[in-house]
């Protein structure tokens, strides 16, 4: 279980890495646009407005991954080691049904039994 958490968290922090890469990509793309001439006002807005909008997504991804590997850093801690305390033997004599105590039970419960039917079939015919 453990390493299993292991594998993940290294899974998402390669996640992390490409968002990280991918957001400084979006913000030098705004510099960019920022700085270009070429452009007039609206398509340097709108063009802002859609590299705002994809950086919003990216962040939202981002946090989630962020979320996601600390809460299996959390799982993490609180797995605990485990280890064997004494290994399983065989008993020297092999155990025997207890002959005495399993006819007492029988008997026992077989009283139980017929007391429970003579009160029932009483019960049953005062009924009629």
């Amino acid at each position: 279980k453990i390493k299993l958490i292991k594998e993940r968290i290294k899974i998402l922090e390669r996640e992390i890495a490409k968002f990280e890469k991918s957001i400084q990509e979006i913000e030098n793309a705004m510099k960019k646009i920022a700085a270009s001439e070429d452009l007039s006002e609206a398509e340097r807005y709108f063009q802002t407005s859609l590299l705002l909008n994809s950086s919003s997504n990216e962040r939202n991804l981002y946090n989630d991954l962020i979320y996601q590997i600390n809460t299996l850093q959390e799982r993490l801690n609180n797995c605990q080691d485990f280890g064997i305390i004494s290994y399983a033997q065989l008993p020297a004599a092999p155990i025997k049904p207890n002959i005495k105590l399993n006819i007492l039970i029988a008997g026992v419960l077989g009283l139980f039994v017929g007391i429970f039917v003579a009160f029932f079939l009483e019960f049953w015919q005062k009924g009629k």
